[in-house]
């Protein structure tokens, strides 16, 4: 008989704090890796999220920078940024998303980078460096130069034999 306040005082305070949690479902990234063209790296993630109708996934943090996440849909959202090429690398980013209630406590703290604050959720999203190697393999270089002095000697032979020379 003792036990049972106790249980249900645990059950009320817990309760609240579960419903208030975010379930990740689904991500779909896309990042640009042609580093040829480009000066800056683009990266989406474009997410799916079970949250309870007070709970809205509005900030993420990426690289000290804060992001707003886009909804795109009832239960999909999407965070982007953008990268300078030279600064881009390949390797794994843990996103942190946060509500506007976890955000505005996360900005109360004396660095953004506090653990004290826990996010709705994490996405973890594994990137590869973008191609920056020369826009002409050495392949296709030799394959140009062997075709060219193999042109040039055809035609020297034509014009010998034909006696232009």
């Amino acid at each position: 008989m003792f036990y049972f306040p106790i249980v249900l005082v645990s059950m009320i305070l817990i309760v609240p704090i579960q419903s208030q949690s975010c379930r990740l479902q689904s991500t779909k990234p896309y990042s640009a890796d042609d580093g040829l063209v480009l000066t800056s790296v683009g990266y989406m993630i474009e997410f799916s999220a079970t949250c309870p109708k007070d709970v809205v996934p509005a900030f993420a943090m990426v690289n000290d920078r804060i992001l707003s996440v886009v909804k795109l849909d009832d239960n999909r959202f999407q965070v982007s940024w953008t990268i300078d090429l030279a600064l881009a690398s390949s390797g794994s980013y843990s996103i942190p998303i946060y509500d506007d209630q976890s955000f505005q406590l996360l900005m109360k703290k004396s660095s953004p980078r506090s653990s004290d604050v826990e996010p709705l959720f994490r996405i973890d999203y594994q990137h590869t460096s973008p191609y920056r190697g020369p826009i002409v393999r050495s392949e296709f270089a030799t394959l140009l130069v062997i075709l060219l002095f193999s042109y040039r000697a055809i035609s020297y032979r034509f014009k010998i034999m034909n006696k232009l020379i």
